[in-house]
């Protein structure tokens, strides 16, 4: 159970960790990566950290900027900062839709 655990809490849970991690392997050249990795200690720079941002912007057709992903430097808070922005830019399209219609 102890192995099962650690399992769970290094591998991806959803679609965006799921493909960050990917794109972390392909980019680093690694076949093994854990979503608690942080990106420059498994040999990330802020070359690569560049070649990132275009995989995310082409592959997840999101715009992150470069400074976030200094700051979210783990697939798993990266994940969950990507996650929570398109959640409230719906909201916010939601509110602008239903502001438009009340009209």
């Amino acid at each position: 159970t102890n192995q099962v655990e650690k399992w769970k809490k290094n591998n991806p849970t959803n679609q965006t960790e799921e493909e960050l991690a990917a794109i972390w392997q392909q980019l680093l050249g690694l076949t093994r990566i854990s979503i608690r990795d942080n990106f420059f200690q498994v040999g990330g720079d802020s070359l690569t950290v560049l070649k990132l941002r275009q995989r995310i912007q082409e592959e997840l057709r999101i715009e992150v900027n470069v400074v976030e992903l200094f700051n979210h430097a783990t697939i798993q808070d990266l994940a969950s900062f990507i996650n929570q922005n398109q959640e409230s830019e719906a909201s916010t399209e939601n509110n602008i839709v239903f502001e438009t219609l009340k009209f």
